[in-house]
């Protein structure tokens, strides 16, 4: 229901109004520790989108 409000459909939407200055995309390694624990050895990298604290109130503001 915020996202109605807010129109921003989903995060990708959000981030394609933010100036690349006022963002940042962080990457963390996930070694699943089931997996390990498993024998497995799988590892993934998430990538996180980060915005400044000023830039998140003009998107929830308009």
């Amino acid at each position: 229901m915020a996202s109605n409000i807010l129109e921003i459909a989903n995060s990708r939407d959000a981030m394609t109004q933010i100036d690349e200055g006022e963002k940042a995309a962080v990457g963390l390694t996930d070694a699943g520790k089931a997996l390990v624990d498993a024998g497995f050895d799988i590892t993934r990298v998430l990538t996180i989108n980060l915005i400044n604290e000023s830039r998140m109130y003009s998107l929830i503001l308009g």
